[in-house]
């Protein structure tokens, strides 16, 4: 969805594919080094959930400041 915003506003809708991009390439990283369970376990809670808050306060931050219908407000409430 953020992806299909950013016709809409390229900077805010880039910021969330950013952030998101992060945790894909935490789990990429983790099936590389092909870790167990407990171990990527470990590795989530010190290093994905604190990127998960920055998108959580990221997605509260701009929920109050974008139209809902528009393509980012969509993104957005679907998240």
């Amino acid at each position: 969805k953020f992806v299909e915003a950013m016709s809409y506003d390229r900077q805010k809708a880039s910021q969330m594919v950013d952030m998101m991009g992060k945790l894909y390439v935490l789990e990429q990283s983790m099936r590389d080094q092909n870790l167990s369970w407990e171990e990527r376990t470990q590795i989530r809670q010190a290093q994905a959930v604190p990127q998960l808050n920055e998108i959580k306060a990221w997605l509260d931050k701009h929920l109050l400041t974008e139209l809902p219908k528009s393509p980012l407000g969509q993104a957005i409430s679907y998240t």
